[in-house]
């Protein structure tokens, strides 16, 4: 909430608190996703050091502790980062290692990396190829949606991410918008 409302020094003292019981209580994978946390506000405020830092913290302590699982988010985390440093290929390969890892009926996951590497795309030149990516991208959350029997699943999953610190809705929006400024207009308005 305290992010959502941009107070992002009350955010990361709190967080910073979490942490601290986290690592006391030694409960390991919460210490892991309180420094996911942090390097996201660190990079809101775009304090990418910081940000790199604290996702070094958090790798070092999966690698010690055999946490697997954290292994493909910390991934993600690490794409945001250098898709924020300006390192197209890096986060490219990340993201494209991430989604090789993604279950098939992970929806949401599938969606969001898939917009990010639209993003891209769009933005470094193949605009064609990122538009066609971006449309199978919303058709495949369109048919996981579907097969929800959960009726408030189904009406949830566009206000959903598969990580919600961060820029939720801004990297849509930027795939759109460099979509439109690369000759694209019709897909972005489908879009």
């Amino acid at each position: 909430a305290l992010l959502d409302a941009g107070w992002l020094d009350s955010a990361e003292t709190i967080q910073r608190d979490i942490l601290a019981h986290f690592q006391h209580s030694r409960e390991i994978t919460d210490a892991v996703l309180a420094r996911r946390v942090l390097a996201s506000i660190a990079m809101i405020r775009g304090d990418l050091a910081t940000a790199g830092r604290e996702l070094d913290v958090a790798d070092s302590v999966v690698r010690q502790h055999h946490i697997p699982g954290a292994v493909m988010t910390l991934r993600y985390d690490r794409a945001r980062l250098e898709r924020l440093r300006g390192h197209d290929a890096a986060a490219t390969t990340l993201l494209n290692r991430y989604l090789a890892d993604l279950r098939t009926d992970d929806g949401v996951a599938r969606w969001d990396v898939q917009v990010r590497l639209a993003e891209i795309e769009a933005r470094t030149g193949d605009a064609a190829h990122a538009a066609a990516r971006l449309a199978n991208a919303t058709e495949g959350l369109e048919l996981w949606r579907a097969a929800q029997s959960d009726s408030t699943i189904r009406l949830l999953a566009f206000q959903t991410s598969a990580y919600e610190e961060g820029d939720r809705d801004a990297y849509f929006a930027r795939a759109i918008a460099a979509l439109a400024a690369r000759g694209q207009q019709a897909a972005a308005f489908e879009q």
